[in-house]
């Protein structure tokens, strides 16, 4: 262990980074790539600068106790036997700390990130590298890696991530009414025993509203679409034959009920994977569907993959409309991720 004045230094240096409006930052890829550069160029051994940005950016996000006593512990454990990594975040502390105009604070960082390169070639962005790590984060695959304090690190992230993403929290995402499909659904979904046949135009909008998920970069990890039509016309077997046949293999995907989303702690979950919740009738619920709309839209800047909203109703206006999109409060904020056909 590090003694006592050291652990207070390491300690006082990522208060500052967390109370320093570095967060906010982490919607723009050239700062993440920078970031990640520079611990790694300080002594974070690949693949661990990836997952010593991941927990900082969470720390700076969700706030410094994210993970409790024991992440921290093991964080400051680090920094105290890596003095090239304390000395590069202090850095990084004192830039946040110094820089009275906020909304200066990424060009003044970005410069300084740049100027550590001394004129060197940029960061490349591996996104594929990124979400190879990430996933393994994810599923609890172990680092190859001989360094007790990084894999210590990992180890205790790991649980975590496991636990914000695990069933106990993760939404149920299914097409049938209950554990099982009832002869209901069988009628109104043919039960996917037939062959979809045309809406390859919505098809091919919703093909494009998911994405590449290596696109969804930070920043743009959450989005919605609202689809409309009138009753009978399709629009939940479009979805259930997209999000069952045609997303990749690699999501989850599929429908939310009213009932689940309202048991659904969505401010504790972190997505283990690429996500598409799609919700019937908004119009039932929606104060439950503008809270879980306005949550993803205050905390998608954490999340390690693009989460997406598809709302099938039968028109767009209504009180039920203007209770989900308000005016005024957070309803900007959830406009601002709306899918831009």
């Amino acid at each position: 262990m590090a003694d006592s004045d050291g652990g207070a230094a390491n300690t006082e240096i990522l208060q500052r980074i967390f109370d320093g409006g570095l967060g906010a930052l982490f919607d723009d890829a050239e700062v993440c790539a920078y970031f990640k550069e520079g611990l790694k160029e300080a002594g974070c051994r690949p693949p661990f600068h990836i997952i010593v940005f991941a927990l900082l950016k969470k720390m700076a996000l969700l706030g410094s106790d994210f993970g409790g006593q024991t992440l921290r512990s093991r964080l400051l454990d680090l920094l105290a036997r890596n003095q090239r990594v304390s000395r590069w975040l202090d850095r990084i502390a004192n830039i946040c700390r110094e820089c009275e105009d906020k909304n200066r604070l990424k060009d003044i960082m970005l410069a300084h990130l740049r100027g550590e390169r001394n004129g060197g070639p940029e960061p490349k962005i591996d996104d594929a590298t990124d979400e190879a790590v990430l996933r393994q984060l994810y599923t609890k695959d172990r680092f190859d890696q001989q360094d007790e304090q990084l894999n210590a690190v990992a180890a205790v992230l790991q649980d975590l991530l496991v636990e914000k993403s695990g069933d106990t929290v993760a939404p149920y995402l299914g097409w049938a009414e209950g554990s099982r499909l009832t002869i209901a659904d069988s009628i109104r979904y043919n039960s996917g025993l037939y062959d979809f046949v045309g809406r390859e135009r919505e098809l091919d909008v919703l093909g494009r509203f998911s994405g590449d998920v290596s696109m969804a970069v930070p920043g743009k990890r959450f989005s919605w679409l609202l689809l409309t039509g009138p009753g009978g016309e399709g629009k939940t077997r479009l979805a259930m034959e997209f999000t069952t046949r045609r997303i990749g293999a690699n999501w989850r995907a599929g429908r939310l009920s009213l009932h689940d989303l309202r048991t659904f702690r969505y401010g504790e979950w972190l997505p283990a994977k690429p996500t598409m919740i799609v919700i019937d009738y908004p119009a039932q619920g929606p104060d439950e569907v503008h809270g879980l709309l306005a949550n993803l839209a205050r905390r998608h800047l954490v999340f390690d993959w693009p989460v997406y909203v598809l709302l099938l109703e039968r028109e767009a206006d209504g009180e039920w409309f203007d209770l989900i999109f308000p005016s005024t409060g957070d309803g900007a904020a959830i406009r601002d991720h709306v899918f831009a056909l």
